[in-house]
């Protein structure tokens, strides 16, 4: 049985406590790995002087090195680690601002 369908399975009183209790753990956490993220990223587009969308646009230079290889898919998984944190706290704000 799934994670989901036992949660669902709990009474009312216990789902709104784990959302409670558990939500700020959660938004603490997503916070911190999007503030991370956008550090990592910012780093990248530094260091490239070029931002991912445009490496996803025009592809890496035919002259790249190894290193840009490296950091480029470095900087794929930093692009995705900011969109799952940013998704986690646009779901979860809504539900600790009616507390």
């Amino acid at each position: 049985m799934s994670t989901l369908s036992n949660l669902a399975r709990l009474a009312p009183e216990a789902q709104k406590r784990l959302v409670e209790f558990g939500a700020p753990l959660l938004v603490t956490e997503a916070e911190g790995r999007l503030a991370l993220a956008e550090r990592k990223i910012t780093a990248f587009e530094q260091k490239h002087v070029t931002t991912l969308a445009q490496i996803q646009q025009n592809g890496l230079p035919e002259d790249a090195s190894v290193e840009m290889h490296e950091d480029f898919v470095e900087w794929l998984g930093w692009q995705r680690t900011y969109t799952e944190s940013s998704q986690i706290l646009a779901a979860l704000k809504p539900l600790l601002e009616n507390r």
